[in-house]
């Protein structure tokens, strides 16, 4: 009979359920080689017994099987039962949706991985969830954004398409491997990297070979400081300075000189440690000198060799030619991949296989990768003294920031009130000038990834909306009136004007960015999807992404934007809209680098088109912000300008409406149109009066061409409430040094302007102090009034006063 290799112990600790899986499968093989199959039950049962070992044996004991039941198959299925306990789906589920492929890991292994994950997860269509943690999981974010616009793909499709993806990039790797002649190498070795070359020497002042043995100065006294190891000539006590030289600078010198006027300590530099033990292939700890001065990674080959006798390793040829940095070559015998574990984390690093007596080295690419050294980025930021930095040159270094489609990197889901009752409407007719428009459309959005093509039944169907943009485009916005009434709304709080203002201080500096399509960069669920459907006269399709239209849409846009810029100053974001500000050209330019770098790690883009940067009148939250200071956007303030006398109510209320957005920059508003809004009242015929309403449109004019400049608001300062009233109105303005922040005024109801005039000066009081709560709360602010009768009634007792209004 052949000879067979046999089935090795079964291991009883660690994880069971997978010892037992190799086990049976190893011991199946060798029925099968041994020609075993066909024995008799008692024999393959002995032959089992055999292999599971004592602690086998012990468990097989206390199953207290009847002898009739005592048989092979019934033996197996108790083990089964005892390594396999029921699973927890659950914890299964986080394993497999937590594995990432590590950097560096080849694919094939993290495929291997995942599958494993995968079987234990009792996932109803397997295949999808494993295709899914692919693409999601993969570390190749190139090939993942293509993938994940392409949508529907197969499992077979995706495994090829990230296999060529990563043949693709070693190929690469290989081309530019061969175009280098020779990568350069800090000596691992100082014994092969002595230095020929003749210079003139700093110790004896003489020219000779650069080798601190030849220097005639060595072990001699200096006759000026009495220190060894150099001439009188060469001193540096004439110069009143004092070096600090340990013991055994001179053996070890590279040949630099520091300086330093006093001496407040010496400290051997040469103990800095330049080393890091690693555990490699989770078998042996290995100590890597870390070489910034190197390109590639080395492991001598008597370590290769040990890992050889504890793993399976494969070595790949290697054409590269290494030099050492005294020009002498290093024998290479090839590249390994080594799994190395650094802390929690686990990378996959290639390395260069050397000739024994180098030290085990990592280059400078891996000792970043894997944070044992940082790399300072220095950014060319100029402040006024030394220049400007340019547009071109912020676009140029985050050119790819401006480019192509982002996507935040959650999903998110939307959700329903219980009880929703689903709604499913049919496609409207579309005339035909816009057929062919609208179909051009939706192939454009397919190919971006925004929607595509829905294949099966969905239970909410939405109608579109298609707005024109000019003659050759249009815009396809979903219709989400059902829809919107059944989501449940998540409420997160958008910026107002106030909160601009507190926020920017004394900032003189001001740069804005606009997302990109804006609520397209927030990818939508798989059940969220179908909620977003929409039918067509081309068919059904749904959007990926966040649609416009939706009531939470800017909450969740907000919500999103602050959570992943979270942490970087001097940055306000309203929705889509970031404004960077700073006191200082580098503070502001400090802020745009980090928000810009942000920006590309989470792959998010902005609109170069809307990018304003450093303008001399920043567009912002439909204002204008100039010097550091706020005033109304002169369209709105050419609008009114340039309206024409209100003919009818309803163009009265349209021209007060415009006003009223601009109602912090007109002091004793309320007063000046309180004969305007007395026409909009429903029991009075509008007649227009032309000495009294059209003088009331004048005045509004005038104040609105030459608005007050509104200072921002500085916590820092102390602030003053001025207050007053008239027989219609009341109104307020709150001040710091002597400069407006804000105005506010109120009409008077009929009740109101019935009261006496000291209560209507306590009511402008009150109003003002809710209208400014924001600004107010907590702080001591000081409220001026003309009303001389108020200030003596503040300084009575509660119990004194006699109006009960007050």
């Amino acid at each position: 009979m052949m000879q067979c290799n046999l089935p090795e112990k079964l291991v009883l600790s660690g994880n069971l359920a997978e010892n037992w899986r190799v086990f049976k499968q190893a011991l199946d093989i060798y029925l099968v080689a041994a020609g075993l199959e066909e024995k008799s039950d008692k024999r393959k049962l002995a032959i089992f017994l055999n292999f599971v070992g004592e602690e086998g044996l012990k468990i097989y004991n206390n199953f207290n099987l009847k002898k009739e039941e005592d048989t092979f198959e019934n033996v197996l299925q108790e083990f089964e039962k005892y390594c396999q306990p029921k699973k927890n789906v659950l914890y299964s589920r986080y394993l497999f949706y937590k594995r990432q492929q590590m950097e560096g890991e080849p694919f094939d292994k993290f495929l291997t991985e995942v599958t494993k994950l995968v079987k234990d997860c009792s996932f109803k269509i397997e295949e999808e969830a494993l295709r899914d943690k692919l693409v999601l999981g993969t570390s190749d974010t190139r090939c993942q954004s293509k993938l994940l616009v392409e949508g529907e793909l197969s499992l077979d499709e995706v495994i090829k398409r990230l296999r060529v993806a990563e043949l693709d990039r070693k190929q690469i790797q290989e081309i530019q491997l061969k175009e280098s002649n020779s990568l350069v190498v800090d000596a691992v070795n100082k014994s092969k990297a002595l230095d020929e070359r003749v210079i003139k020497c700093k110790w004896c002042g003489q020219q000779h070979v650069a080798k601190l043995q030849k220097c005639p100065a060595r072990g001699k006294e200096c006759t000026k400081c009495r220190k060894l190891n150099h001439f009188a000539k060469v001193c540096y006590t004439k110069l009143h300075t004092v070096r600090a030289v340990n013991n055994n600078e001179l053996n070890n010198s590279s040949g630099e000189e520091y300086y330093c006027g006093s001496v407040l300590h010496i400290t051997d530099c040469l103990n800095i440690c330049w080393e890091e033990k690693l555990l490699i292939e989770n078998s042996i700890y290995v100590k890597f000198k870390l070489d910034t001065g190197s390109e590639v990674n080395l492991i001598p080959y008597q370590v290769y060799n040990k890992l050889l006798k504890l793993k399976k390793l494969s070595l790949n040829k290697c054409k590269v030619r290494l030099n050492a940095y005294n020009k002498s070559s290093i024998n290479v015998y090839g590249t390994v991949m080594l799994e190395i574990k650094l802390g929690s984390k686990s990378y996959f690093i290639d390395f260069i296989v050397t000739e024994s007596g180098y030290l085990p080295t990592l280059g400078k690419d891996t000792c970043v990768l894997l944070g044992l050294i940082e790399r300072k980025q220095v950014n060319n930021i100029k402040t006024e003294t030394s220049g400007t930095i340019d547009k071109s040159e912020v676009i140029h270094k985050f050119s790819d920031v401006f480019t192509g489609s982002g996507r935040f990197p959650e999903l998110h889901e939307l959700k329903l009130k219980p009880d929703s009752e689903p709604v499913s409407k049919p496609p409207h007719r579309v005339p035909i000038k816009l057929k062919e428009k609208l179909k051009i459309e939706l192939e454009r959005l397919c190919h971006l990834g925004v929607i595509s093509k829905q294949k099966e039944p969905t239970e909410w169907i939405n109608r579109i909306v298609i707005v024109e943009k000019d003659e050759d485009s249009i815009r396809v916005c979903l219709d989400p009136k059902a829809l919107n009434k059944c989501i449940l709304k998540k409420y997160y709080e958008i910026p107002t004007i106030n909160d601009l203002k507190t926020k920017i201080g004394k900032a003189k500096f001001f740069s804005v960015l606009d997302l990109k399509e804006s609520f397209w960069q927030i990818g939508l669920s798989e059940d969220s999807k179908k909620l977003c459907t929409f039918s067509t006269v081309f068919g059904t399709y749904s959007f990926n992404v966040l649609p416009f239209g939706l009531d939470v849409s800017a909450e969740i846009f907000q919500e999103n934007c602050e959570k992943h810029f979270n942490g970087i100053d001097n940055i306000f974001i309203y929705i889509d809209d970031f404004l960077i500000y700073g006191r200082t050209k580098a503070e502001h330019d400090i802020a745009l680098n980090r928000v810009l770098s942000r920006a590309r790690e989470l792959n998010i883009k902005f609109n170069l088109k809307k990018f304003q940067y450093l303008p001399n009148t920043v567009k912002y939250f439909g204002h204008e912000i100039k010097d550091g200071c706020l005033l109304p956007d002169r369209k709105k303030i050419e609008a009114i300008s340039n309206y024409d006398i209100p003919k009818d109510k309803k163009s009265l209320q349209r021209f007060l409406g415009m006003v009223n957005y601009l109602r912090d920059f007109i002091p004793n508003l309320s007063e000046i149109t309180f004969p305007l809004r007395e026409l909009l009242k429903k029991d009075v015929v509008f007649q227009w009066n032309d000495n009294v309403h059209s003088k009331c449109i004048e005045d509004i004019k005038c104040i609105i061409i030459s608005p007050p400049v509104l200072q921002n608001f500085d916590s820092s300062l102390p602030i003053v409430i001025q207050t007053d009233s008239s027989q219609s109105a009341i109104g307020s303005v709150l001040i710091q040094n002597n400069h407006p922040i804000a105005f506010a005024s109120k009409s008077l109801s009929k009740t109101e302007c019935e009261y006496g005039q000291i209560d209507k000066e306590f009511l402008a009081v009150l109003f003002a102090c809710q209208k400014f709560h924001y600004y107010i709360y907590g702080r001591h602010i000081t409220i001026q009034t003309d009303h001389q009768p108020l200030v003596a009634l503040m300084n009575k007792e509660l119990h004194a006063i006699s109006s009960q209004r007050l």
